[in-house]
Formats: structure tokens, sequence, C-alpha cells
């Protein structure tokens, strides 16, 4: 359990809770032990492929009997188990990202996650107080790293990004499709793992286009997917590819726009790729810094085209902001 606990946590500021605060939180709450032991049964199934079937059955198994615990507890969440139930709303999403799922739809899936990070939401958004001085207190701190890509990738990847725009120019649904560009663009630039919060923070209108799998929302859609393949940590392996070749547009599309075909075809090549960690990106910590201070001359955030401003801001802050969309 140790072992799998440390590789779902990056930042030093957040080690602690991770290693201490919220193991002693599951020993203390049967739910949230089982949230637990169904991570360590993916860990281990990502870790033993030959053994993998048996340790999803028992991710299942466990998450199966966490779940009507863990609604009977939000059914009067407190100040006391308002923890552990924040700690569970977090780690399952987890779950559900990692759990691979037979005859995967992306558009379910997307419905999915946006479901499971609603509900850490609206726990942060009911319980800040409580929580910010308990267990989970390092999630709600400043980042203390910063991720960098290598420039090439960076600038390669922020240019097909942009590209988009001119993509959706002629869209009556232009704005909706450019408001979601600026926050890829802005999950982009903040670290690799923002993408994980892209179903919360994504706007309704968007969410419901994307529903209705009109072209153009499924193509951004797709540009998710390759963003999700650069995540390079067990728990979100495949997610990217699975997004990218579980979605198509109209062959009629594709023939009378070659900007989509040629956008579908970059994407396509790029799950293609394995990524290589070294290359895609580095961290550094700056404990005296803010993260202005330290953001590539390259990356003028504040040109996006979006109405708010452009700020680099950790996946803790969306869950913040999530709720104000709907």
């Amino acid at each position: 359990m140790t072992t799998t606990i440390k590789t779902l946590c990056h930042d030093p500021k957040d080690w602690h809770m991770w290693e201490v605060g919220l193991p002693q939180l599951a020993f203390q709450n049967d739910y949230l032990l089982d949230a637990v032991f169904a991570m360590t049964c993916l860990h281990r199934g990502s870790l033993h492929p030959l053994n993998k079937s048996y340790w999803l059955r028992s991710a299942v198994q466990y998450q199966s009997r966490a779940l009507p615990m863990f609604y009977k507890v939000l059914d009067n969440v407190n100040e006391e188990t308002c923890h552990a139930a924040f700690a569970f709303s977090l780690l399952t999403s987890m779950v559900e990202i990692a759990m691979p799922q037979t005859d995967y739809d992306p558009i379910e899936h997307l419905v999915g996650l946006r479901s499971y990070f609603r509900g850490s939401a609206t726990l942060w958004l009911t319980m800040v107080d409580h929580l910010r001085y308990g267990p989970m207190n390092p999630f709600f701190k400043p980042k203390t790293i910063i991720w960098e890509y290598d420039p090439d990738i960076r600038k390669s990847f922020h240019d097909r990004l942009t590209d988009l725009y001119d993509i959706v120019a002629g869209s009556p649904d232009v704005k909706i499709y450019n408001e979601t560009i600026d926050l890829l663009i802005r999950l982009f630039h903040d670290s690799p793992y923002s993408i994980m919060v892209f179903s919360l923070f994504v706007g309704p209108d968007f969410f419901h286009l994307v529903c209705q799998r009109e072209p153009l929302a499924v193509l951004i859609y797709v540009y998710v997917g390759v963003l999700f393949h650069n995540v390079n940590i067990w728990w979100g392996e495949g997610v990217g590819e699975r997004i990218v070749n579980g979605l198509s547009l109209p062959a009629e599309l594709l023939e009378s726009n070659p900007k989509c075909a040629s956008a579908l075809l970059w994407a396509q090549q790029q799950v293609k790729k394995r990524p290589e960690p070294d290359k895609v990106l580095f961290w550094r910590i700056f404990p005296n810094e803010t993260v202005e201070d330290l953001l590539h001359p390259d990356d003028n955030l504040h040109s996006l085209r979006s109405n708010n401003p452009s700020t680099v801001t950790t996946p803790s802050a969306y869950l913040g902001n999530g709720l104000t969309k709907d």
C-alpha cells in the first residue's frame, strides 16, 4: 500500500499527506481503506501484467464495497467526517481514470470523470474551512514545483493547440470552442498533470456539445487525449490513446476540411509514440519564488484569447472554480 501511495504524489509539499495523513485516515474509515486497496490492486496489476485480470477483479471488489459506505457518509458530512470523504473523492477519481474498461467510450468516460471531480469540488466548497486545517491541509497550499517541457515539444504542442482556433473559426459555437481551447492551453502550460481536471473545469456548453458528439467538440476532446498521453504515470497509462482512438470524425468533414483531417492525423500519430519522460518534461523546486517568476519568456500566457486572466493555477484551485460554470 505504501509503495502505491508514493506513486500518486510528485510535489514534495504533499508527500507527508499521502504517505502519513491519508493512510491514517484510511485505517479509521473502512470505505477509504477499501479505496486505497482498490488503487493498490490496480497498481499491482500494472506491475504484473500476467496477473492483471486477478488484480483488476480485486480492485473492482474493493471499490464496489467502498462506494455504498461512502454514499452513507455523504448523507451527513460534518467537520469530522469531511477529511476522509474528501480524500476518498480524490482517490476515487484516480481509480476511475486507472480502471480498465470494456467497451470503452471516451465520451461516457468524460461524463463519469466529471461526476467524480464535481463530488470533490462540492466537498471542497462546503467544507473548505474544516479541510484547510485537517490532514488534507497540504492540498490547499501553493505548489512547490514547476513542470517544464522540452522547448521543442512545448512549441510544437502549443502551435498545434493554437491551430484549433482557425479550425473552429467559422462555427456558430466559436465562442464556446475558443474558451475551451483557452482552457487546454492553460492546462498544458501549467503541468502535464493538470489535464486530469479538464472534465471538471470545462464549461457546461462545451460539455453539452461533446456529449452530443458535435464534430468540432469531438476534435477538441481528441486533443485532450493527446495531452493525457503525455501524463507519464501508471494510473493514466493508455487513457490518452483510448480517447484518441475511440473517437472519430465524419468522413465528409475530413474530406471537405483538410485542416480537420490534418489535426486528427497528428493526434493519432502522437498517441502511437511512447512518451520519453526525460525529454517531455522535468521539474524543479522553487521554495521562495512564485510561478509567474519562473515562467519561460516564450510562454506568454497573458496573450490568450480568454476574457479571464490567464494565470497558471494548481489543479487544487480548479476544484474551487469548476462549479461556478454550471
